[in-house]
């Protein structure tokens, strides 16, 4: 779920930049989509400064529910907060695939390689997540900002298995 959400994030930021910012070229709107990976970059810093500090399922599930609130301004925000946001996301996104793919694997003991490896081709949804996201859009004339529920509930999903392991001490 977590790369599915990722991926359509990071695939239809110039386009959503571009709906919500009409009149923004397509040049221009990279612009955002180069900040949303900084911002990830300063999210990974942090994160693994935190991860040190609280408990990862904890982290996980917080990081989850902050894009979970993050991804609902940008849906249902017309203004340049929606952009802002959107953004924002890819800082909650920093320590989500390294976090859940360690909650997987742990204490799997000699089943640890097939988790990991089941976990890692759970990645398709990087593939199935872009395209419901681009049938949402579809459906509605095109609204890409809209089709961002998509991401939304993966990040819900995300969350409930952060708080879900902490609640079972995983």
């Amino acid at each position: 779920m977590y790369v599915g959400a990722q991926v359509g994030v990071w695939s239809f930021t110039i386009r959503f930049v571009q709906l919500v910012q009409q009149g923004t070229s397509e040049h221009s709107a990279t612009y955002w989509l180069l900040a949303s990976l900084v911002i990830y970059a300063v999210g990974k810093t942090v994160a693994t400064w935190l991860m040190n500090r609280l408990n990862p399922a904890m982290l996980l599930g917080t990081f989850a529910l902050a894009a979970t609130a993050l991804l609902l301004i940008a849906v249902f925000s017309g203004s340049m907060l929606a952009v802002y946001a959107l953004i924002l996301v890819s800082f909650c996104m920093a320590p989500c695939w390294p976090t859940n793919f360690g909650l997987v694997i742990k204490g799997m003991g000699k089943d640890t390689q097939t988790a990991g490896s089941i976990v890692v081709m759970s990645i398709i949804g990087g593939a199935v997540i872009p395209l419901v996201m681009g049938i949402i859009s579809d459906m509605n004339g095109g609204n890409m900002q809209i089709a961002f529920i998509a991401p939304l509930l993966c990040f819900v999903y995300v969350a409930f298995y952060g708080f879900w392991c902490v609640r079972k001490g995983v």
